[in-house]
């Protein structure tokens, strides 16, 4: 017969520390409270696809891909960023938007006074924050837009 190395046991094994219990309310049976950033994670239950500042992110990339292309043709000093090929456009804007979120955080714009902070720690911001977020971002893209020409096509 095989023996399987390991402590014996005379009572059967306790459970694991922070199992998955069948009632969300006998969470003292789960191995204690759940962190905050875990219950953030599931009651945002983030739809990346609905996400406002995402959506304009997307945009934004597209626009920017365009006038990296016209800085190449035109011989001007590329300073817009180019297309990632490697990731999808969605995974573009989500990284490109958790970003704008975090340096938000951290280093907010002198014009904007009130003191950001997070709703969902890492998906989103207080709803004047992310009012502010979507106006920069849509203002950054009206320039791209009006210092390049249009494309014929």
């Amino acid at each position: 017969a095989s023996r399987i190395p390991g402590p014996k046991r005379a009572s059967s094994p306790e459970p694991e520390v922070r199992a998955q219990c069948v009632s969300s309310a006998r969470w003292d049976l789960c191995g204690g409270r759940p962190d905050p950033i875990e219950l953030r994670a599931v009651s945002t239950a983030t739809d990346i696809t609905t996400d406002p500042l995402i959506k304009l992110m997307q945009h934004s990339i597209l626009v920017e891909s365009r006038r990296e292309q016209w800085q190449e043709a035109t011989g001007k000093v590329r300073r817009a960023r180019a297309w990632d090929s490697s990731q999808t456009l969605v995974e573009q804007a989500y990284a490109a938007a958790i970003a704008k979120r975090w340096n938000h955080i951290n280093k907010p714009d002198k014009a904007f006074k009130p003191k950001p902070y997070w709703l969902a720690t890492g998906i989103l911001l207080d709803s004047e924050s992310e009012r502010y977020l979507l106006d920069v971002t849509d203002k950054r893209i009206a320039w791209m837009q009006n210092t390049m020409p249009e494309t014929e096509g």
